[in-house]
């Protein structure tokens, strides 16, 4: 592809490290054209870590790495189309950096001892409204090399019958994990081609897909190798939802539909790593009991920010100890 052309978008991220660090960049939604990142060495042209595609309809791009101290260039650059772009075009992208000093040893052989046995993972068919969390906890361990592969961790084949598809059955697929350290991801391949569009929501990808026709679908779950020592490894706390809804159970409900097939439930429990920082910002359907209650399990003193609003809705946010006393109580602003 054409780079540095005069017209062409390129924006340039200086980035300075002082210590050995897990880095990650990636990009996400582009509004009319395709955007590329690079990292290189600042005031070279060498590139530090090659970026590597992810499978799937649109151009996702991500580079995953081991960064030694230096400095460093990290730049997103795009060819724009003919006739130009929409004066409000954007595109989303992510990036972050962590000491690999953080990455307790201890705590990573712990969740690689633990990893899971994801042989059991299935897709449900249930007739629970998608507001209603059915999480399932994983842990997966995540490899380096000399150069990034997609590794796939989990895959299933789902067939679609006639009489499914009569009902408009859709396959709803929600995954959060640790973006700096493992960026999970699931990709769906229908009659030979990549057919999901992950869907960037707070700490994770949802995809609502459907309705689907009668035929097979093999779905995967997958991660993209950091380039770094082989004897790297990263180990974190995924939570996955996997499941087949039928539209037809929204009979005269078509607001709550629209509602429920964009939003993703809020988690039911929370136990960060000793290096894991997590942040939840969505938006999310209130449940139609009016109450939700998360477990946050911490081995470590944590700073913990609550934020909440609904429109025309108030909400109250408790936070209480295993004795179920009163630790917090939330304040209106």
């Amino acid at each position: 592809m054409r780079w540095r052309q005069r017209g062409d978008m390129e924006h340039d991220i200086e980035i300075e490290v002082s210590e050995a660090c897990v880095f990650r960049a990636t990009t996400h939604h582009s509004d009319g054209v395709d955007v590329f990142v690079a990292l290189m060495q600042k005031d070279s042209s060498t590139r530090v870590c090659q970026t590597m595609k992810h499978p799937g309809p649109v151009p996702r791009q991500t580079i995953f790495c081991i960064l030694q101290p230096g400095s460093y260039k990290l730049t997103f650059f795009a060819e724009y189309p003919l006739g130009g772009l929409h004066p409000c075009s954007d595109f989303f992208a992510q990036v972050a950096l962590r000491p690999l000093a953080l990455a307790g040893q201890g705590q990573t052989e712990k969740c690689l001892a633990s990893a899971s046995d994801l042989t059991g993972l299935k897709v449900q068919r249930t007739l629970a409204l998608t507001t209603v969390p059915k999480w399932q906890s994983i842990k997966v361990p995540i490899q380096f090399d000399s150069k990034p592969t997609t590794t796939k961790v989990w895959g299933q084949s789902l067939t679609v019958s006639e009489e499914d598809a009569a009902h408009r059955v859709y396959l709803r697929m929600v995954l959060h994990s640790d973006y700096v350290s493992s960026d999970l991801r699931f990709q769906v391949q229908y009659n030979g081609k990549q057919v999901a569009d992950n869907q960037v929501t707070a700490h994770g990808y949802a995809d609502m897909m459907g309705p689907l026709d009668p035929g097979t679908y093999n779905l995967y779950m997958y991660y993209v190798t950091g380039v770094g020592p082989p004897s790297t490894k990263l180990c974190s706390t995924s939570m996955i939802d996997l499941r087949l809804v039928s539209r037809s159970s929204y009979e005269n409900r078509t607001a709550q539909w629209m509602c429920t097939s964009t939003r993703v439930p809020l988690p039911d429990s929370l136990t960060p790593q000793a290096d894991e920082q997590i942040r939840i910002d969505s938006e999310y359907v209130v449940p139609s009991s009016g109450f939700h209650s998360m477990i946050i399990q911490i081995d470590e003193p944590r700073l913990l920010r609550i934020h909440m609003g609904g429109g025309e809705t108030s909400f109250r946010i408790d936070l209480r100890d295993s004795r179920d006393s009163l630790v917090a109580k939330g304040t209106d602003t």
